[in-house]
C-alpha cells in the first residue's frame, strides 16, 4: 500500500497517459477516479460518492449559474456586449493583441472585485442558519409558555408561611452564632420595624440593629 500523495501522484499520471493515447477526457477523468479510489479506499470509496455528490450538489456556488446565464441573454438582446466589444476594440485597436490584453484585464478586474463577494454569500448562509436555529430554540420555549406557566404556580404554593415573630427570632438566632464565632459580645438586640416587610413575592425583610463589643 502506498501513502495517499502517491496515490494521487499516481492518479495523475495516469489520467495524461490515457489522454495521451487518445482516450476522452470524461472516461479518463472516470476512470482514473475509480480505480485509484477503489486503490486507496477500497470498499468504502462506494460509501463516500453519495456523500460527494450531495456535498457538490448542495453547494451554494452553484446559485451563481442562473444569474450569469441571465446577465448573458440581457447583454446579448440589448446589444450591450456588442457595444462593450467595441469600446475595446477602439481602445486597444492600436496594440498587437489588444483585444486579448482587454479580456484578460476585464477577467482580473472580475477576479479582484466580484470573486471575493461569493464569500460573502456562503458567510450570509451561515449566519441565516444559525439566526433559524436561534429562532427555532425561542418558539421552542414559547410553545412551552403554559407547562412554564403551571410550574411557576406549584413553586409558589409550595412551602409554609412564617409568621414575622419566628422570623425576627431566627435573624437572631444567626447573628448571635456568627456573632460567637468572630469573638464579638453582642450587648443589645433591637428590632427594626418596616411599613412594609414583603420584599418580593417569595421573600420578607427582616432587620435589627446591635450594639456590641469587640
Amino acid at each position: 500500500m502506498f501513502e495517499p500523495s502517491t496515490y494521487a501522484v499516481l492518479m495523475l499520471v495516469g489520467f495524461f497517459v490515457m489522454l495521451m493515447i487518445g482516450i476522452p477526457v470524461a472516461i479518463s477523468l472516470a476512470v482514473s477516479g475509480f480505480v485509484f479510489g477503489w486503490l486507496g479506499f477500497g470498499e468504502t470509496l462506494f460509501n463516500l460518492i453519495p456523500a460527494r455528490f450531495y456535498g457538490i450538489v448542495s453547494g451554494y456556488q452553484w446559485m451563481a449559474i442562473p444569474l450569469f446565464v441571465f446577465m448573458g441573454v440581457m447583454l446579448e438582446k440589448s446589444r450591450l456586449a456588442d457595444d462593450l466589444l467595441d469600446v475595446m476594440g477602439h481602445i486597444a485597436g492600436g496594440l498587437k493583441g489588444g483585444m486579448a490584453i482587454g479580456i484578460v484585464l476585464f477577467g482580473v478586474l472580475n477576479f479582484m472585485f466580484v470573486f471575493p463577494r461569493f464569500g460573502e454569500m456562503g458567510e450570509i448562509k451561515n449566519e441565516t442558519e444559525n439566526i433559524q436555529n436561534t429562532i427555532g430554540r425561542y418558539e421552542t420555549t414559547i410553545a412551552r409558555k403554559s407547562t412554564l406557566q403551571q410550574k411557576l404556580n406549584e413553586l409558589e404554593g409550595q412551602g409554609s408561611t412564617i409568621i414575622p415573630g419566628e422570623q425576627a427570632l431566627q435573624l437572631q438566632m444567626t447573628v448571635t452564632s456568627q456573632a460567637q464565632k468572630s469573638g464579638v459580645v453582642i450587648n443589645r438586640y433591637s428590632p427594626v420595624n418596616h411599613a412594609s416587610s414583603s420584599t418580593n413575592a417569595f421573600f420578607d425583610e427582616q432587620s435589627i440593629v446591635v450594639s456590641y463589643d469587640t
